[in-house]
């Protein structure tokens, strides 16, 4: 065995590409030189870590001579070399990688949602979830900006001028380089809802249209040092795609010869033009021969026959009562006409068979319900050389878009369908259903299969006993329906779902809104809601869920639901409290909030909520040492079935008086995994709400929907009002009215001084959301680091919890941070932050100067600023 010798460079430079050989003498002389055929040359990299060496993946090679590229994360090693075999003769060379003098990004790789690299060719649709990963030098610690493209140029990378409509995200997401020198984030597609229409808006050069694919591709950009680096692209399938149907044939005489042709009359009477379909209309068909365009506003996504179930019809029969269902995108209250035609075999001879007008009560999915196709139709539509079928199309159009569905074929040969007098075509407006009580033949009951409609209920009915969202109807749905029907609707308790529950539910929706403002984010650096860090971590059943770190894509549903529940008994069953839940003071907490706080619980991170009782007769704080929370923990126990602390599985869970002495602090941590997936978080209210129950009820049967019926009920509309309100100069003045009739003028003056000069006179954002003159957090709730002997004395004025804002300058002494978000504390008045105030300059002997700084030269300093300012308000006392 003879020893090889390896040439090449043993400091490369991260991130260059590096030749190395073995060397001339190696290839002349060999105790294997002789061999036939010539042995294999075979190379790899072994790297030495704190459990000692070990061989790399993916660095394999062949060859007498090969490449290598050191990235960042072979820096971290205690020392690297290369191997090289032929045969039964062995090399190595010890490698000791330098940092790169220059920022780099080497490549942008895109992997699937198991972090799986995706193949060339690979087909991806507009429900996956898309990782970009990119691989740096030089770079550690720097943030790297991400967006999404779809490509109208020829070839691949990125082309900035053709593909500068085609951004998709408006906001890049960020990632950091970590140690390794990757920076990843995460593109959830289903998030971007406009990303089909922009695709779809121009094409490819010499492209008719986008085709069966949108080619995607993702940049990752240093913009500080002008580096960007492009990935390879990704196909995505285009759900607006249809083939080019097969042109549709004229039969044969001979074909028609056992019917006559109609009789031409001997007088022609000069006709008015034949009504047709418009030529630039959308077209949706789901049969070969039909004719295809899509909506160019998007709006009117697809038009389909179907049946009572809400299945879709590829063909049907004179007599047959079937459905038109619509789907849309945002047209809740928009108006429509709807349009039967016959297709003819010319499109310019179509013949209209049916016409009516309707108003769709849903953003998503409408029905038209009870439409008969009639005999008078099929003999309305005929014309010379067509057989027994018809093949009828639905036009729906709105102002100046419309949509055409798919074709279906009808024939004669059926026994009319008996239709009651009152079900005529129908106008889409709140499901206008008959009323009928089916016995119990179309509820939803434990006998019932699975299905997505149980889920919603389960997740929207959450509050009432406490569930999980699963798809499944269970005993604890059962009890929660009950609870629902007895607390909420008052009638008899049946445990089943009928039409009138469902109108219930959806009552019970509209009547509780929560501001979902309230629930973001407040450190100003990521998306509202995290950046889907630490991904790695999700769904993996070894972690705990107290310790996973996973940024969750939004809050979970359930509890978003359950804190409507304990709205609705706040204000019928526990009314006499005199309280509600009047705001959410801390809602997602990320993990770059995480850091500014310098805190490490995960809690927040889409899994809990933390609500602030008020009173009901003057929208202010609850009064007492725990501010309502005592009650407000009482309620989701006694009617969500919620546990104090952490005990139970698939329960809500609690924090204890000691941890939130003065909120409700309720979270789903105890959820198993299977109910804490990403299709259960949401980033919008509008995703949280989901929509009408009925519109989707209506997907799996009519008959439900139209059973049990009609449901409204006296309820009053509640909100949390909190976040629509801005503290202002009325507030201000009524404060200082207290103070000067309390604690004499002069006082009066200093604290409307010192608050306008640290609040720009009472306009900053700033004091509008936090009522103070800028008191930021630097300890943990409930006094975050201040001074509790007054709040222990006045516990109505305790902080309410935590803002995230930027600070606003400075009269210039000490140093200050107006780039990045900071926490400040929220009070619940100005009047509790002014009495702080007070009792502060009451603590050092009159010196106001002290809440600036603790030096006398920065005291002077305050002082001088203030002389300036002129006291309007209290001027006018």
């Amino acid at each position: 065995m003879a020893k090889l010798t390896i040439t090449g460079n043993t400091q490369p430079i991260v991130g260059n590409t590096e030749a190395y050989s073995l060397s001339v003498f190696d290839n002349l002389m060999s105790s294997n030189s002789f061999s036939f055929p010539p042995l294999k040359v075979q190379w790899n990299i072994h790297v030495k870590d704190q459990k000692g060496w070990r061989i790399t993946h993916g660095n394999v090679k062949d060859g007498e001579q090969i490449t290598y590229k050191f990235t960042h994360k072979s820096l971290k090693y205690k020392a690297l070399k290369i191997e090289v075999t032929r045969g039964k003769d062995k090399g190595e060379l010890y490698i000791q990688p330098q940092p790169a003098e220059e920022p780099k990004i080497l490549r942008v790789d895109l992997l699937d949602i198991n972090s799986q690299r995706l193949q060339k060719g690979k087909l991806l649709y507009y429900t996956d979830t898309l990782i970009a990963k990119a691989h740096c030098v030089g770079m550690f610690g720097h943030k790297v900006s991400f967006t999404l493209w779809e490509d109208d140029a020829i070839g691949e990378g990125h082309d900035p001028v053709i593909n500068m409509m085609n951004r998709i995200n408006p906001v890049p997401l960020v990632g950091e380089v970590d140690h390794e020198g990757i920076a990843k984030v995460i593109f959830r597609l289903p998030s971007y809802t406009m990303a089909v229409q922009i695709a779809n808006a121009q094409v490819a050069r010499g492209d008719q249209n986008e085709g069966k694919t949108h080619e995607y591709y993702v940049t990752a950009e240093m913009a500080s040092k002008h580096i960007l680096k492009a990935s390879p692209n990704v196909n995505v399938a285009n759900p607006t795609h249809v083939p080019e149907p097969p042109k549709k044939q004229k039969p044969k005489e001979t074909l028609l010869a056992h019917r006559k042709p109609p009789v031409a009359p001997e007088k022609k009477d000069t006709k008015p033009a034949k009504p047709k379909p418009k030529e630039n209309t959308p077209k949706f068909p789901q049969t070969p021969a039909a004719w295809k365009q899509a909506d160019p506003e998007g709006k009117i996504i697809s038009v389909e026959f179907t049946d009572a179930t809400g299945k879709p019809l590829k063909n049907a029969k004179t007599g047959d009562v079937v459905s038109i269902k619509i789907s849309t995108r945002n047209m809740s209250g928009k108006n429509v006409k709807v349009r039967i035609w016959e297709e003819d075999f010319s499109r310019y001879s179509n013949d209209l068979v049916y016409e009516v007008s309707a108003k769709l009560a849903y953003n998503t999915t409408n029905f038209i319900n009870g439409v008969v196709l009639t005999k008078d139709m099929y003999t309305k539509s005929y014309e010379w050389g067509e057989g027994n079928e018809r093949e009828y199309f639905i036009e729906v159009e709105h102002l100046n878009t419309s949509v055409t569905s798919q074709v279906i074929p009808v024939s004669p040969d059926a026994e009319p369908v008996k239709v009651e007098a009152n079900d005529s075509p129908s106008i889409i407006k709140g499901a206008k259903l008959e009323t009928k009580n089916c016995g119990g033949k179309y509820c939803i009951d434990k006998n019932s299969p699975p299905s997505e409609l149980i889920r919603e209920i389960n997740i929207r009915l959450a509050g009432f006993g406490g569930n999980v969202p699963t798809d499944k109807f269970t005993d604890r749905t059962e009890k929660m329906i009950k609870q629902f029907q007895r607390d909420y609707m008052k009638v008899p308790e049946t445990g089943k779902v009928c039409g009138s529950v469902l109108k219930a539910i959806d009552e019970f929706s509209n009547k509780y809104s929560i501001p979902f403002k309230r629930i973001k984010c407040k450190c100003g650096k990521c998306s509202g809601f995290g950046n889907g860090k630490y991904f790695e971590q999700a769904q993996k059943n070894n972690i705990s869920e107290k310790y996973r770190k996973y940024e969750y894509p939004g809050i979970h549903r359930s509890i978003y639901w359950a804190t409507k529940a304990i709205m609705h008994y706040f204000a019928t069953l526990e009314s006499a409290l005199g309280y509600k839940i009047g705001d959410i003071s801390s809602g997602y907490r990320c993990q770059e909030d995480n850091v500014i706080n310098k805190r490490g619980t995960t809690n927040h991170m889409g899994k809990a909520l933390d609500l602030h009782v008020y009173k009901t007769n003057d929208n202010k704080r609850a009064n007492g040492k725990d501010r309502g929370a005592k009650e407000g923990r009482s309620l989701f126990s006694k009617y969500s079935n919620a546990r104090i602390n952490w005990t139970t599985k698939n329960e809500f869970s609690l924090e204890p008086a000691n941890i939130a002495p003065t909120w409700i602090h309720v979270d789903v941590r105890e959820f198993e995994l299977i109910y804490l997936k990403d299709q259960f978080f949401v980033s919008s209210a509008q995703t949280a709400e989901g929509g009408n129950i009925i519109s989707i009820a209506m997907k799996f049967s009519n008959n439900m929907c139209s059973c049990g019926g009609d449901f409204s009920s006296d309820h009053k509309e509640q909100k949390i009002e909190h976040i629509d309100k801005e503290f202002g100069i009325e507030d201000a003045r009524e404060a200082l009215k207290y103070i000067n009739d309390n604690f004499g003028r002069e006082r009066a003056v200093v604290i409307e001084k010192m608050y306008r000069l640290e609040t720009s006179h009472f306009t900053s954002l700033q004091y509008k959301e936090t009522g103070t003159p800028g008191m930021e957090a630097h300890g943990e709730a409930p006094y975050y680091g201040w001074n509790s002997k007054y709040w222990e004395k006045n516990p109505e004025y305790i902080p309410m919890g935590l803002t995230g804002i930027k600070e606003g300058i400075g009269i210039g002494y000490n140093k200050q941070d107006t780039k990045n978000n900071k926490q400040f504390i929220v009070f619940p008045s100005v009047k509790a932050g002014m009495l702080y105030l007070n009792a502060y300059i009451d603590r050092y002997n009159g010196n106001y100067a002290r809440w600036y700084s603790t030096s006398e030269e920065g005291q002077k300093k305050y002082i001088e600023s203030l002389k300036g300012i002129k006291p309007h308000i209290v001027n006018n006392f």
